[in-house]
Protein backbone atom coordinates (compact mmCIF):
# COMPACT_ATOMS: atom_id res chain seq x y z
CA UNK A 1 0.00 0.00 0.00
CA UNK A 2 1.39 3.57 -1.36
CA UNK A 3 0.19 6.89 0.51
CA UNK A 4 1.22 10.25 -0.95
CA UNK A 5 0.26 13.36 -1.21
CA UNK A 6 -2.84 12.12 0.97
CA UNK A 7 -5.17 13.38 3.95
CA UNK A 8 -6.42 10.94 6.11
CA UNK A 9 -8.75 12.39 8.63
CA UNK A 10 -12.08 12.02 10.70
CA UNK A 11 -12.24 8.24 11.06
CA UNK A 12 -14.76 6.67 13.53
CA UNK A 13 -11.35 4.44 14.41
CA UNK A 14 -7.91 4.13 12.72
CA UNK A 15 -7.38 6.24 9.91
CA UNK A 16 -5.09 3.17 8.16
CA UNK A 17 -5.71 -0.08 9.49
CA UNK A 18 -3.64 -2.70 7.79
CA UNK A 19 -3.41 -6.61 8.42
CA UNK A 20 -2.18 -9.67 6.97
CA UNK A 21 -3.92 -12.60 7.82
CA UNK A 22 -2.34 -14.84 5.75
CA UNK A 23 1.31 -15.88 6.60
CA UNK A 24 2.16 -16.42 2.54
CA UNK A 25 1.11 -12.56 2.37
CA UNK A 26 3.82 -10.14 3.41
CA UNK A 27 1.90 -6.41 2.61
CA UNK A 28 4.02 -3.78 2.80
CA UNK A 29 3.80 -0.02 3.36
CA UNK A 30 4.73 3.18 2.39
CA UNK A 31 3.52 6.50 3.76
CA UNK A 32 5.17 10.04 2.32
CA UNK A 33 4.17 13.80 2.17
CA UNK A 34 0.43 12.99 4.40
CA UNK A 35 -1.02 14.20 7.02
CA UNK A 36 -2.86 11.85 9.44
CA UNK A 37 -5.47 13.35 12.23
CA UNK A 38 -7.98 13.85 13.89
CA UNK A 39 -9.01 9.81 13.82
CA UNK A 40 -10.67 8.57 16.85
CA UNK A 41 -7.74 6.17 17.56
CA UNK A 42 -4.93 6.01 15.75
CA UNK A 43 -3.35 7.55 12.62
CA UNK A 44 -1.93 4.29 11.43
CA UNK A 45 -2.38 0.60 12.75
CA UNK A 46 -0.57 -2.55 11.28
CA UNK A 47 -0.45 -5.94 12.81
CA UNK A 48 0.51 -9.52 11.71
CA UNK A 49 3.02 -10.50 9.33
CA UNK A 50 3.55 -7.50 6.94
CA UNK A 51 7.00 -6.44 5.02
CA UNK A 52 8.83 -3.65 5.35
CA UNK A 53 7.34 -0.02 6.77
CA UNK A 54 8.24 3.41 5.71
CA UNK A 55 6.79 6.48 7.11
CA UNK A 56 8.20 10.13 6.05
CA UNK A 57 7.71 13.72 5.38
CA UNK A 58 4.28 13.33 6.87
CA UNK A 59 1.83 14.74 9.90
CA UNK A 60 0.38 12.73 12.75
CA UNK A 61 -1.69 14.96 14.69
CA UNK A 62 -4.71 15.15 16.83
CA UNK A 63 -5.07 11.70 16.97
CA UNK A 64 -7.53 10.11 19.72
CA UNK A 65 -4.52 7.46 20.61
CA UNK A 66 -1.48 6.56 18.99
CA UNK A 67 0.06 8.12 16.20
CA UNK A 68 1.10 5.33 14.56
CA UNK A 69 1.10 2.01 15.53
CA UNK A 70 3.24 -0.74 14.00
CA UNK A 71 3.10 -4.33 14.58
CA UNK A 72 4.92 -6.44 12.58
CA UNK A 73 7.89 -9.37 12.62
CA UNK A 74 10.50 -9.69 10.55
CA UNK A 75 10.97 -6.85 8.35
CA UNK A 76 12.16 -2.92 8.97
CA UNK A 77 10.40 -0.28 9.77
CA UNK A 78 11.89 3.13 8.79
CA UNK A 79 10.52 6.17 10.40
CA UNK A 80 11.94 9.56 8.69
CA UNK A 81 11.33 13.12 8.94
CA UNK A 82 7.41 13.22 10.88
CA UNK A 83 5.96 15.55 13.36
CA UNK A 84 4.12 13.25 15.62
CA UNK A 85 1.85 16.00 17.72
CA UNK A 86 -0.96 16.35 20.21
CA UNK A 87 -1.66 12.71 19.86
CA UNK A 88 -3.92 11.24 22.23
CA UNK A 89 -1.97 8.33 23.70
CA UNK A 90 1.78 8.59 22.33
CA UNK A 91 3.44 9.92 19.14
CA UNK A 92 5.00 6.34 17.94
CA UNK A 93 4.77 2.75 18.80
CA UNK A 94 7.00 -0.15 16.79
CA UNK A 95 7.02 -3.38 17.41
CA UNK A 96 9.55 -5.21 14.28
CA UNK A 97 12.68 -6.54 13.75
CA UNK A 98 14.72 -3.68 12.65
CA UNK A 99 13.67 -0.37 13.66
CA UNK A 100 14.73 3.11 12.28
CA UNK A 101 14.05 6.36 13.88
CA UNK A 102 15.52 9.47 11.92
CA UNK A 103 14.62 13.29 11.88
CA UNK A 104 11.44 13.28 13.18
CA UNK A 105 9.89 15.97 15.54
CA UNK A 106 7.46 14.82 18.89
CA UNK A 107 5.85 17.18 20.56
CA UNK A 108 3.10 17.18 23.05
CA UNK A 109 1.66 13.52 22.70
CA UNK A 110 -0.22 13.17 25.92
CA UNK A 111 2.22 9.60 26.48
CA UNK A 112 5.11 11.18 25.33
CA UNK A 113 7.38 10.09 21.93
CA UNK A 114 6.37 6.67 22.05
CA UNK A 115 7.83 3.24 22.60
CA UNK A 116 10.54 0.85 20.65
CA UNK A 117 10.10 -2.73 20.75
CA UNK A 118 12.62 -4.45 18.64
CA UNK A 119 14.34 -7.72 18.11
CA UNK A 120 17.06 -7.01 15.50
CA UNK A 121 18.68 -3.54 14.74
CA UNK A 122 18.43 -0.22 16.39
CA UNK A 123 19.46 3.38 15.13
CA UNK A 124 17.98 6.52 16.10
CA UNK A 125 19.10 10.15 15.60
CA UNK A 126 18.18 13.77 15.08
CA UNK A 127 14.80 13.58 16.60
CA UNK A 128 13.60 16.44 19.33
CA UNK A 129 11.23 15.83 21.68
CA UNK A 130 8.91 18.96 23.87
CA UNK A 131 5.91 18.87 25.63
CA UNK A 132 7.07 17.76 29.04
CA UNK A 133 9.84 15.18 30.42
CA UNK A 134 8.14 12.35 28.35
CA UNK A 135 9.57 8.67 28.25
CA UNK A 136 10.35 6.73 24.60
CA UNK A 137 10.34 3.22 25.74
CA UNK A 138 12.68 0.71 24.58
CA UNK A 139 12.37 -3.15 24.83
CA UNK A 140 13.46 -6.11 23.33
CA UNK A 141 17.07 -7.16 22.06
CA UNK A 142 19.57 -4.86 20.28
CA UNK A 143 21.51 -6.52 17.71
CA UNK A 144 23.94 -3.70 16.83
CA UNK A 145 26.11 -1.03 18.02
CA UNK A 146 23.62 2.10 18.66
CA UNK A 147 23.47 5.51 20.58
CA UNK A 148 20.67 6.76 22.21
CA UNK A 149 19.34 10.30 20.67
CA UNK A 150 19.89 13.18 22.67
CA UNK A 151 17.21 15.13 21.14
CA UNK A 152 14.93 12.35 23.10
CA UNK A 153 16.06 13.21 26.31
CA UNK A 154 14.41 10.61 28.68
CA UNK A 155 14.19 6.55 27.87
CA UNK A 156 12.34 4.21 29.63
CA UNK A 157 13.63 0.58 30.18
CA UNK A 158 11.81 -2.35 31.44
CA UNK A 159 13.14 -5.39 29.72
CA UNK A 160 15.79 -4.30 27.04
CA UNK A 161 19.12 -6.54 26.13
CA UNK A 162 22.11 -5.63 24.04
CA UNK A 163 23.67 -8.34 21.60
CA UNK A 164 27.58 -9.70 22.87
CA UNK A 165 30.10 -7.37 21.32
CA UNK A 166 27.97 -4.77 20.60
CA UNK A 167 27.73 -0.98 22.55
CA UNK A 168 24.88 1.06 23.52
CA UNK A 169 26.13 4.59 24.03
CA UNK A 170 24.18 6.59 26.27
CA UNK A 171 25.19 10.53 25.24
CA UNK A 172 25.31 13.35 27.70
CA UNK A 173 22.10 14.67 29.53
CA UNK A 174 20.17 11.65 28.46
CA UNK A 175 17.99 10.33 31.56
CA UNK A 176 17.37 6.38 31.44
CA UNK A 177 14.59 5.14 33.74
CA UNK A 178 13.65 1.78 34.28
CA UNK A 179 9.89 0.95 34.64
CA UNK A 180 10.06 -1.16 38.44
CA UNK A 181 11.87 -3.10 40.34
CA UNK A 182 11.80 -5.71 37.74
CA UNK A 183 13.52 -3.81 34.94
CA UNK A 184 16.79 -5.23 33.06
CA UNK A 185 19.10 -3.60 31.20
CA UNK A 186 21.69 -6.46 29.73
CA UNK A 187 24.46 -6.11 28.38
CA UNK A 188 26.10 -9.11 26.99
CA UNK A 189 30.03 -8.73 26.44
Amino acid sequence: LNINHSTIEESAYDGIFLRDENADQSSSLTVANSTFRNNSRTGISTQGSLGNMSLTDSTFASNGSTGVSISSGGTTTTVTGNTFVSNGGSGLSVNDTNVVVTNNTFTTNTSGPGSINVSGNLSLSGNTGSGGPYLLGLYGNIANSTALDPGIRYYGISYLSVAAGQTLTLPAGIVVKFSDESSRLYLYG
